[in-house]
């Protein structure tokens, strides 16, 4: 299982001894448990973000003629979209509460 308490992904940590002995040591895990609280409030927060952002540059990407990416997939992609999201991709909005979501759970195990 993978927990905000290992901080390695796809590797065991002992593929990784610098990261365990700092975070064996007490000072250092506080300080990393207090990066992670940050984390976690910064991203249960990020909608509201997204939002303020949309309002400045929303109308100037719908009108924008030489964008990479249309309108539709802008609104996808903040997870703003009325239509079907056939990307296969999730917005930032929905990534960010997931992640928040789990890095929430991780510290009540």
């Amino acid at each position: 299982t993978i927990s905000a308490d290992t901080p390695v992904y796809r590797v065991d940590m002992s593929e990784r001894p610098l990261i365990s002995k700092l975070l064996a040591v007490p000072e250092y895990k506080t300080k990393y448990d207090s990066y992670v609280a940050k984390l976690i409030e910064f991203m249960s927060g990020i909608s509201a973000e997204i939002d303020k952002i949309d309002t400045l540059i929303g109308s100037y990407v719908q009108k924008d003629q030489q964008s990479f990416y249309g309108y539709d997939q802008y609104l996808i992609n903040i997870g703003k979209s009325t239509g079907e999201n056939t990307t296969g991709y999730i917005g930032l909005s929905e990534y960010a509460s997931i992640r928040a979501d789990f890095l929430k759970s991780s510290g009540e195990q």
